[in-house]
């Protein structure tokens, strides 16, 4: 299971274990291209001694990356179309899809992002998809959560890929949608004209 391609890096800071690597130099070398990811869902607390990443161009990587630091992977070894690694999932972990990359010894970060599935805490809000996924400095919308266990909802917030609160995103007026079975809620989002551009976000619940 994969996403679209990432665009284009200038200078991103990924979590590599308990390091965090740079990038913002064009690598050398083939570059790996993931279309699996095994062990996928898990739930939050759960240890995995050793999963899965198969693709292609995957012999020189020594790098696996997350988009959570409460979704922690260490690498363990690689062949030509396998990466193994260990994963380690924080009991407070979000739900929902993560992010997974890998780079190699030439610094060349996978040409596309594999997905990893957090499953919700039992009774508890899940996220499945966010829309509009994108957003301009400076733009105001609102936004539509879909999921389940969301009817009782009343604050999303938004953190960075380092875990950390978004402060240049505000959310106001969270609206659980009556008639959806607990499936949508709806959110006003304002972006502050000082955000980064191409920041990795990620929205979550945080009370309910």
């Amino acid at each position: 299971m994969q996403s679209p391609t990432p665009p284009p890096l200038t200078k991103e800071y990924v979590h590599v274990g308990t390091k965090v690597a740079a990038v913002d130099e064009p690598g050398t070398g083939p570059i790996p291209h993931i279309q699996s990811i095994d062990h996928s869902p898990a739930n939050p607390g759960d240890s995995i001694p050793q999963f899965n990443i198969t693709g292609t161009n995957m012999a020189t990587v020594n790098f696996i990356a997350t988009d959570n630091p409460l979704l922690h992977a260490s690498f363990i070894s690689a062949s030509a179309t396998t990466v193994t690694g260990s994963l380690s999932i924080d009991p407070l972990c979000p739900s929902g899809n993560h992010q997974i990359w890998v780079l190699t010894t030439g610094s060349q970060r996978s040409d596309n992002n594999g997905v990893f599935v957090v499953n919700a805490p039992a009774g508890g809000p899940a996220i499945t998809d966010i829309s509009p996924g994108q957003a301009r400095p400076g733009d105001s919308f609102t936004m539509t959560i879909t999921g389940t266990g969301l009817a009782a909802v009343n604050q999303v917030n938004f953190t960075t890929s380092a875990g950390q609160p978004a402060t240049t995103i505000t959310v106001t007026k969270v609206t659980p949608q009556s008639g959806s079975g607990g499936a949508t809620v709806t959110a006003n989002v304002a972006v502050s004209s000082s955000a980064a551009r191409r920041a990795s976000l990620q929205a979550r619940w945080d009370s309910w």
